[in-house]
């Protein structure tokens, strides 16, 4: 499956975004459907976003995805270091693409 944000709920806000990832991590977890690209740029969803989609890839929701981007979404050194830790603990051997630009990293978050 292949999944672009404005698909399932187009203009939203961080809140509704992170509620969003919440939903994906459920059914995916379930076994209902299994995610190959997640496309969630431009929805500002900042750290507590990335705190969303870690706790998706903890449940093993997103063990299959290729191809992530999280361009333009208010992440910081700090969401990188949370998808970073859950990342390290619940790899995913599949992704071929991270796409992180327009988000202010800086270079802890790019060691991360």
């Amino acid at each position: 499956m292949v999944l672009s944000f404005p698909q399932i709920g187009g203009n939203a806000t961080d809140t509704s975004a992170a509620q969003c990832l919440d939903f994906l991590s459920h059914g995916s977890s379930n076994g209902r459907y299994q995610l190959l690209e997640l496309s969630v740029h431009s929805l500002h969803l900042g750290d507590d976003g990335a705190r969303s989609l870690a706790a998706g890839f903890e449940a093993g929701c997103f063990h299959r995805i290729q191809a992530l981007d999280l361009s333009h979404n208010d992440l910081t050194c700090q969401g990188c270091e949370i998808l970073a830790d859950a990342i390290d603990k619940h790899p995913i051997p599949k992704i071929q693409e991270l796409l992180l630009t327009g988000n202010q990293i800086g270079d802890e978050g790019v060691r991360a």
